[in-house]
């Protein structure tokens, strides 16, 4: 499957409509290196957990459990590197060494602590809550705020931009929601960031992901 500007190599193409959520909002997940490809469906108990990989392995992690049938998702975007004395096109992680997988929690567990081909890999703990025992519980996306992040994602913009918590000096005004464009459907809060009208996504406790320029016609108040 060769990526287009809608499509990534670890995720691209539509999930199929299903209640309460867009067509277009959770992309396929397609592996980069095998092709097995995998379209997003609610499961019992099903979560979004965030999941690290050392050294930036997140597209070889995500690859891996793909192939095992669990959905998992790179978010990338497109850059522009030179290659030959010419500029050129290509994907790259939107957030380093972090990637989601859609599972319950015992299937995330064992991916996390018990699968020897992915001993580079952990979750990404809340360190702003704590078990009985002291320790972080493994960070995870509320469905709503996924599906969002999600419908900004799979533009693949070189225009994003990711805002880690101590990175964040926006301030996030009234929710809005895209009424047009490639960001058609999106809700979010409106922002002013590199002095243009956009629309910034917050994930709780991981950071904030802001689309490219919005025009002002196609932003509407909730």
């Amino acid at each position: 499957m060769t990526p287009t500007e809608n499509e990534m190599t670890s995720a691209g193409a539509v999930a199929p409509n299903r209640s309460g959520v867009a067509s277009g909002t959770i992309p396929e997940a397609v592996s980069s290196t095998t092709g097995v490809s995998l379209r997003y469906a609610p499961i019992p108990k099903g979560e979004w957990f965030v999941f690290r990989a050392s050294y930036n392995r997140e597209l070889k992690a995500a690859d891996f459990i793909l192939n095992e049938g669990i959905y998992a998702y790179v978010p990338q975007q497109y850059v522009w590197k030179e290659k030959d004395g010419k500029p050129k096109k290509e994907l790259k992680s939107l957030i380093s060494c972090k990637f989601f997988v859609y599972t319950d929690a015992k299937t995330a567990q064992k991916l996390a602590k018990d699968t020897p081909e992915l001993s580079y890999v952990n979750f990404d703990y809340d360190r702003t809550r704590q078990n009985p025992d002291g320790t972080n519980p493994p960070l995870r996306v509320p469905q709503r705020e996924m599906e969002q992040f999600l419908r900004v994602c799979q533009t693949h913009s070189e225009h994003l931009l990711w805002m880690n918590p101590e990175e964040m000096n926006l301030k996030l005004n009234d929710p809005v929601l895209v009424t047009d464009g490639p960001f058609k459907g999106v809700e979010g809060y409106f922002v002013r960031a590199k002095k243009q009208n956009r629309v910034a996504i917050q994930i709780e406790n991981l950071g904030c992901l802001v689309t490219a320029y919005i025009p002002t016609a196609f932003i509407r108040p909730l």
